[in-house]
């Protein structure tokens, strides 16, 4: 069996390869990336496999704030989402997404697979 490395993960050969496995950043999480590229990262990672994880501090704030993973991933789904550009904070770039009722900041696991919930609100 044939085994392809790129950036610390192994593929088999039977595994799809797609572009953004080869040709991505070499880590998500420390290169800030620019909002429409962030809007296709979360809408493809969002409509897919659904993605997600969620860190201590946002499961806490879910609880608080009444909020359940639908609600965020209907926000960062929607048409009428914006996006803010990303921030650096711990050594992670962390971008604000918010719908009129929900906000939502998110980043990305170092190989760009996976949408880490950081924290979530309501705008109420």
């Amino acid at each position: 069996m044939y085994r392809i490395e790129a950036r610390s993960r192994k593929f088999d050969a039977g595994d799809k390869l797609r572009y953004s496995d080869l040709m991505s950043p070499s880590s998500y999480k420390q290169v800030k990336l620019n909002t429409a590229e962030v809007i296709k990262r979360i809408s493809q990672l969002a409509a897919s496999d659904f993605n997600f994880v969620i860190g201590e501090y946002a499961k806490k704030r879910m609880t608080q704030r009444n909020l359940v993973l639908i609600d965020l991933v209907n926000v960062l789904l929607s048409a009428s989402k914006y996006v803010y550009p990303g921030e650096e904070k711990d050594g992670s770039y962390r971008y604000k997404v918010e719908t009129n009722k929900i906000g939502v900041v998110v980043s990305f696991n170092d190989l760009g697979t996976k949408i880490v919930i950081v924290t979530c609100w309501r705008k109420d």
